[in-house]
């Protein structure tokens, strides 16, 4: 007789956290903060949620610190009940063009924006973040934060709209062929008593 199937509970390979909070500086804070500690976000609510994979073990503290503050939570990420689909696009080389931010304040705000819109963060030390993406994404993501068009953004950094289309379809990247002219090598060989090399040099020349 065999026994009748039962449920079991599993660890998670990798436990997923959930942080939201009021819109404003303080979240972008602790976003802006977090990167820089290593853990990696992604947005849920642009603004007000974010999904957090942490390594670094800083979560458990924080989450006892958040606590007891009005409107904040971060907790371990529920299992979804609903069928969910998503699809994400994959470059197949990196990103040619980045941004770097360092600052306090406005900077925290400006890179939890770049998260909200799926750009690549990650802390290049202490207050300082390097920002990557598809440039007519970085741009706007300039503008909407600067209060500036986009025109008025590539005209700041000097970037053309044609690089723009050029860097955003992953054009290949100029390659220059220079033809060197032929070389004659010498080489000059001494030996030892024993028959060990005792100096060699190498003389390239063009004929």
């Amino acid at each position: 007789m065999t026994a009748p199937f039962t449920s079991y509970t599993l660890p998670a390979t990798e436990v997923r956290w959930v942080l939201s909070g009021p819109a404003g500086l303080h979240l972008d804070s602790l976003v802006a903060g977090l990167i820089g500690s290593g853990v990696r976000i992604e947005p849920i609510k642009a603004g007000e949620q974010y999904r957090l994979d942490d390594t670094t073990g800083v979560l458990d503290s924080l989450a006892i610190s958040l606590d007891p503050i009005e409107g904040f939570d971060l907790a371990h990420e529920a299992a979804p009940t609903d069928k969910i689909v998503t699809s994400t696009a994959l470059t197949a080389r990196a990103y040619q063009r980045s941004f770097t931010v360092h600052g306090v304040g406005p900077a925290f705000s400006l890179i939890a924006r770049a998260v909200d819109r799926w750009l690549t963060v990650t802390s290049v030390g202490l207050n300082r973040w390097m920002v990557r993406g598809p440039t007519s994404v970085l741009v706007h993501w300039i503008a909407e934060f600067q209060r500036m068009t986009p025109a008025e953004v590539l005209a700041l950094y000097r970037i053309s709209p044609e690089s723009v289309e050029a860097e955003d379809a992953h054009a290949p990247l100029a390659v220059n062929v220079v033809s060197l002219p032929d070389r004659k090598t010498t080489s000059e060989i001494q030996r030892a008593a024993d028959g060990s090399i005792k100096t060699f040099i190498q003389v390239e020349t063009t004929p």
